[in-house]
């Protein structure tokens, strides 16, 4: 299978992922597999290698659940049809929030096309470097040196490639790195480089990120993760599964001790919700000095009155019920845990629904979304309840996190129901992360 390199948003969304700057540039030593990656600008968040047959995998993310994958397929379609042998796409960071990728094309790699083929396009510009040309359109942006063809949507990127280029020797290189990267690239399908940027993209409603209380959990690793894409069962869904990486080194360190348990979410997963973020948590809530054991908890935002987003908490009682049948004030009660920072505070009124606890500030809106956790369903409700529990096939049978997103008509397309998340299993102080993304019907 092709070799992917990157992160995760982005897709995805996409990492709490600690920073590397990572300065890449032209190699004195000529037997190096740094070499390989001598046009990359410094701090790459995400590298891909690349060659006709690689899109075929990322295809399968509906919406550019990655990171701008939209720009990144733009790119590729410009010389589809004249790339021969691999090429590199990196994914960086521009400014304060922009992200922009830039493919690097070996000219052995390029059959026949050149910039000056853009001469007919309107407003080209065209500016001379020491050992180069940089071409800019209204929509893209082409570097041309002695060795390679340069691509992207940003003009700052292909100027930081071609001045790569332009240095004569690595300075302060970690090559050591640089080759375990390279062979990383050439034997996964999907690599990650720690970085903090991507947590804030996986996963994604709307083309926006969630705005979850647990993003900072969301994609957290301490190195370069390997990934590998996996086929479904009946080939539905496309499914990301990462090498397990150690927590010692990240914000899981507190909790990694911690047990997984099945997803409590697959209830509230309905043509309403637009998404839900679900934690494993041990608390004791504690209403009319009676006791009650939380396992679990979660945050959800639903589409409510006039398309207006609204949000519940909810915690997910065992061993015995909490029962309110009506609204009460939520002051009434008082929630402790060992680690407070994996508390979630309630809004303005809650009660009881099954196993959960649900507080919400908007009562109104809840009560009128809330039917889909009864026992008998509508037809409606029966079909979205079959694709909750298809996709949960694509994730592991217990994990510590999960983030889901209703990624059906967010861009006003009328289709079947179908959802995209991850998780994060902990297991013997190891992580595992689950990628997957049901298909459009």
């Amino acid at each position: 299978m092709t070799s992917i390199i990157t992160f995760s948003s982005r897709l995805f969304k996409i990492v709490v992922l600690v920073h590397l700057a990572i300065s890449v540039s032209c190699c004195s030593n000529s037997n190096s597999d740094g070499n390989k990656l001598e046009s990359l600008p410094k701090n790459p968040l995400a590298i891909i290698s690349i060659d006709n047959s690689s899109f075929h995998n990322l295809s399968h993310f509906q919406n550019d659940d990655l990171p701008n994958i939209k720009d990144l397929k733009f790119l590729k379609n410009k010389i589809k049809y004249n790339l021969i042998g691999k090429a590199i796409a990196s994914y960086h960071p521009i400014g304060a929030s922009d992200l922009h990728w830039l493919i690097s094309i070996p000219i052995e790699s390029l059959e026949s096309w050149h910039p000056s083929q853009l001469k007919m396009e309107k407003n080209l510009k065209r500016r001379s470097y020491s050992i180069g040309t940089l071409w800019q359109t209204n929509s893209l942006v082409i570097g041309e040196t002695p060795g390679y063809i340069l691509l992207s949507t940003s003009t700052i990127l292909v100027e930081e490639s071609i001045r790569q280029l332009e240095k004569t020797r690595i300075e302060e290189i970690d090559l050591k790195f640089l080759n375990r990267l390279v062979n990383k690239m050439e034997n996964n399908d999907f690599i990650t480089i720690s970085n903090q940027t991507f947590s804030k993209f996986w996963p994604l409603h709307g083309e926006k990120p969630i705005n979850d209380k647990f993003m900072d959990y969301r994609l957290v690793q301490n190195e370069i993760l390997s990934w590998n894409f996996r086929k479904s069962e009946d080939s539905n869904s496309v499914i990301l599964i990462s090498e397990n990486f150690d927590l010692s080194e990240t914000i899981f360190k507190n909790i990694k001790n911690s047990n997984s348990i099945s997803f409590p979410g697959w209830r509230w997963m309905v043509p309403s919700l637009n998404w839900g973020a679900w934690m494993q948590n041990n608390s004791e809530l504690i209403y009319q000095d009676v006791i009650y054991t939380s396992k679990a908890i979660g945050e959800l935002c639903f589409s409510g009155r006039w398309g207006k987003p609204f949000k519940a908490i909810t915690y997910v009682t065992q061993d015995k019920r909490i029962e309110i049948s009506n609204w009460v004030k939520s002051d009434q009660f008082q929630i402790t845990s060992i680690n407070e920072k994996n508390l979630l505070p309630l809004f303005s009124y809650s009660k009881s629904v099954g196993d959960f606890l649900v507080s919400v500030d908007d009562t109104i809106s809840f009560n009128k979304y809330a039917s889909f956790l009864k026992t008998i369903r509508s037809k409606n409700q029966e079909e979205y309840y079959q694709n909750a529990i298809h996709w949960l096939r694509t994730q592991p049978a217990e994990a510590n996190f999960w983030w889901v997103s209703n990624a059906t008509n967010v861009k006003g397309i009328k289709s079947s129901p179908h959802w995209s998340g991850i998780s994060m299993q902990i297991e013997d102080d190891l992580g595992r992360w689950c990628i997957s993304s049901s298909k459009m019907k």
